[in-house]
This record gives structure tokens, C-alpha cells and sequence, in this order.
């Protein structure tokens, strides 16, 4: 009786301690982190901004937001006023003006988030993604390829 006693008391706290691994989740990365983005807007849709190598869009500084998958925000910036031209080491886009926002506070842990720049859809991001580093997010710049209609 004592040994099948202590079994389900065993049996009890080994089936607690699974449920408390699998809702905590203490392998999810929930730290906040910055999350840039980095947009390249067509050299005739620009201006020289007031330092050397810089750019202004003339469209304007846009918001991006961060939202969870059920839709709640998380986080948002507004995009800076000037940019960077971009050099022949970015091949396609050589001549066009590069805009790098950070994004900060963004919750870690949501695995899949959603992305909005200046109001339009809402686009669906992997955190892995999200988190990679402004140099990362700005060297994939240099082996994009323009799309076909001429769109960034």
C-alpha cells in the first residue's frame, strides 16, 4: 500500500513538473530585442539630405508596427528622416536611398509576428528574422534582386 502510495505521489509531481516545463517554455528566448528594418526607397524618389552620402525620401518618414499573431501591438517606431545612398556593392539598388529603422522593446518568445510598414498589410515575420542584426538586415541588400516592376 505505502509503495503504490508513493508511486502516485511520484507519478503526481513528475506529471506537474511536465506541465510547468511545457507552459514555461525555458528554451523560448523571451528577452526584448531591437528589431530593424531596413527599406530602400528609388534614387528619383529621393533628395541629397544635409551630410555627405546622405539621403531624404521624399514621401516622408513612415510607422512601422509590430504586432503578435492575434493582432495585438507590441511595438512600433517611426522610420528616420534621412538616409544612406547605397554604393555599387549593392549592385541593383546602387544609387538608391536606404532607410534603417530600429524598432525597440520588441517581447521575445512569440515565435511569429506580423509587420506593418505605413499602415499597408500586415505580413507575417519569423522572430529568427526579426532578431537578426542591423548589418545582417543590411548586407542581404547587397544579393537581392530588384523585382520586375522595378519595386523594392
Amino acid at each position: 500500500m505505502r509503495t503504490a502510495r508513493r508511486a502516485v505521489i511520484v507519478g503526481a509531481c513528475v506529471v506537474t513538473l511536465g506541465i510547468v516545463v511545457g507552459v514555461w517554455q525555458p528554451w523560448v528566448d523571451r528577452t526584448p530585442f531591437t528589431a530593424y528594418e531596413v527599406g530602400v526607397v528609388p534614387g528619383e524618389n529621393a533628395d541629397d539630405g544635409p551630410t555627405p552620402g546622405s539621403c531624404v525620401p521624399r514621401m516622408g518618414p513612415q510607422k512601422i508596427v509590430i504586432y503578435d499573431e492575434d493582432g495585438t501591438k507590441l511595438a512600433q517606431a517611426v522610420e528616420p528622416r534621412q538616409g544612406k545612398w547605397l554604393s555599387g556593392d549593392f549592385k541593383q539598388f546602387a544609387g538608391d536611398c536606404m532607410i534603417v529603422t530600429a524598432v525597440r522593446d520588441v517581447p521575445g518568445g512569440k515565435g511569429t509576428y506580423l509587420r506593418q510598414w505605413a499602415g499597408r498589410s500586415r505580413d507575417p515575420f519569423p522572430e529568427q528574422d526579426l532578431r537578426r542584426s542591423r548589418q545582417e538586415r543590411i548586407d542581404a541588400w547587397k544579393t537581392m534582386e530588384k523585382a520586375r516592376d522595378g519595386a523594392h
